[in-house]
């Protein structure tokens, strides 16, 4: 057991440096508690990610519109979640009517936790 919180200690100072175990898969994310992925996974975000996966709005203000939800509050979650690497947002640029829009797509049918024991 104290194997594990010590190897749980490291790995959390190491991702408050900013760094990265090379053994560590690049689309893998590591929370330090439950806390913590709850404050990143909320049930409203969860949401978000779900209407995106099933309906692929055009873009983040059509997602708004489908959640019922304020749209500056939706953009900012939507950049998060894609800074954190659980949705893409590609800026398309063909036709004048659709340059600079960025669809939101989740390219995930599931996110997994994994709890170390």
């Amino acid at each position: 057991m104290e194997r594990g919180l010590e190897e749980e200690g490291r790995i959390a100072r190491q991702l408050d440096r900013g760094e990265r175990d090379t053994r560590w898969s690049p689309d893998t994310l590591y929370f330090t508690s439950l806390g913590e992925l709850r404050q990143v996974l909320t049930d409203r975000r969860l949401e978000l990610l779900r209407l995106i996966h099933k309906e692929q709005p055009g873009s983040i203000k059509a997602l708004a519109t489908l959640a019922g939800r304020d749209l500056k509050n939706v953009n900012a979650e939507v950049h998060l979640l894609a800074r954190l690497g659980f949705l893409d947002l590609a800026e398309e640029t063909a036709g004048p009517q659709r340059r600079g829009r960025k669809p939101p797509r989740v390219p995930y049918a599931a996110v997994s936790v994994e709890i170390t024991l």
